[in-house]
């Protein structure tokens, strides 16, 4: 029994049986061993199993690996260096073979967090979360092949829902281009089609150029997704410490330049068509909070008042509280708000596209309405969508205060209670259309 006592004891040390022989004088062998004995072994075992653990050579090196300075000399400290001199700060990523340099260059970066996730698409996801919430470049970086191609998706919607996004994606060496080698896909060519603008970089001398024009492009005009494609050897390569960059002010989609404004003859045309149309309507879509227009919005509802209904992106437009606010329009829309539209004389578009979700038949479409006018950055969205007069292209953040110093200016042909529905009448009308 007292045999087996003392190995149950001393078998969860992990002390040598030798050592314990030793400090307890040969015991063993008596048949017996005393507590005091025992306690006393164990913690002299105790004592030599901490010793030993601050002498292993293995987290002695590691130890010594952490400790020492990191020089940033290479290409990825470079292209860390011009994304921080862009204004980022905060990046989505996860890791891989063909980025690790870039990693490890965020890693070690200052006044930058990285954040790092299970999944691409989850980093690409939350780089455009927080290109919304903050109107700033959201950045994402991956690895190659399916790295690169799992961004896809999130490419494709930042393209279509205007939000600035920058996709970083590793890439092989350049000496293995086109050997089909180890996770090698031509993401350039596959994301040519979502993105607003595509960059194959593997040379240092292009590096700060690709940078910023990437930066431009995604928050130029309308905003849109751009990726850049990094190839290892562009990372790995040794930078002078020169090349380095001072930092910019940061950038934002909002603080981009906007379109040329409408000529005073163009906004006393849109004012008088307003000053005309007994039922106007406004369809306010995201672009007003591209452009940070809500606050323009609600003062030229003051001066001309006239029913809003929204997108589904630019629900925020508005107010929901707001007096003129009829919801949101179009095939998963309120039937109040598309009633509007469908009896409105003269339809103002506010940064809508007047997408196929709110036109449905571009024939039907506003069939009583002698005009439409189109606020938009880019002037060719739209147009063939409806079958009515389109005019005015312009950037909503542009002309929104012009416009509104305009009206101001004469009497209304409408009193406010006419321009909005009859309420008995919507509402028979969604009792005899809803379930």
């Amino acid at each position: 029994m007292a045999w087996r006592q003392f190995f149950r004891l001393a078998i969860p040390l992990k002390v040598n049986y030798g050592v314990l022989l030793h400090y307890t004088g040969g015991l063993l062998g008596t048949g017996g061993i005393p507590s005091t004995s025992i306690s006393a072994a164990r913690e002299v075992a105790s004592w030599r199993l901490s010793l030993w653990r601050c002498r292993n050579i293995m987290q002695s090196s590691v130890y010594v690996e952490t400790a020492t300075p990191r020089t940033k000399d290479r290409g990825a400290d470079l292209f860390v260096a011009l994304l921080r001199a862009q204004g980022v700060q905060q990046v989505m990523a996860l890791t891989g073979g063909a980025i690790m340099e870039g990693m490890d260059a965020l890693q070690a970066a200052e006044h930058l967090d990285m954040r790092i996730f299970q999944t691409e698409p989850g980093a690409a996801w939350a780089a455009m979360g927080y290109a919304r919430a903050t109107g700033q470049v959201g950045v994402c970086v991956v690895t190659s092949g399916p790295g690169a191609t799992n961004t896809i998706t999130a490419i494709a919607d930042a393209h279509r829902d205007n939000v600035p996004l920058v996709i970083i994606t590793g890439q092989v060496p350049t000496s293995a281009r086109n050997t089909d080698a180890f996770q090698e896909t031509n993401i350039v060519e596959i994301a040519a089609p979502t993105a607003k603008k595509v960059f194959y970089l593997n040379r240092l001398e292009d590096m700060a150029a690709v940078v910023s024009e990437a930066f431009h492009i995604a928050t130029q005009g309308r905003p849109g997704p751009v990726l850049i494609d990094l190839t290892k050897d562009a990372q790995q390569a040794r930078v002078h410490p020169n090349a380095f960059p001072v930092a910019v002010p940061q950038i934002s989609a909002s603080s981009s330049t906007h379109s040329k404004n409408l000529s005073e003859a163009a906004l006393n045309d849109v004012v008088t068509l307003l000053r005309q149309a007994e039922r106007p309507v406004i369809i306010a879509g995201y672009g007003v909070l591209l452009a940070n227009a809500r606050r323009e919005l609600q003062q030229f509802l003051q001066v001309v008042p006239c029913p809003v209904v929204h997108t589904l992106p630019g629900k925020a437009a508005l107010p929901t509280a707001h007096p003129y606010n009829y919801g949101m329009l179009g095939m998963h829309g309120f039937y109040i708000s598309n009633w509007i539209v469908h009896h409105a004389d003269l339809v103002v578009s506010l940064g809508s596209r007047y997408d196929d979700r709110i036109t449905g038949d571009p024939q039907r479409f506003a069939p009583q309405a002698k005009r439409l006018i189109h606020f938009d950055r880019n002037a060719s969205w739209g147009w063939w969508r409806t079958s009515k007069p389109l005019s005015r292209r312009c950037s909503v953040g542009s002309s929104a205060p012009h416009l509104t110093s305009h009206a101001g200016v004469g009497p209304l042909r409408r009193s406010r209670s006419s321009i909005l529905p009859p309420t008995r009448a919507v509402r028979s009308g969604c009792k005899r259309n809803m379930p």
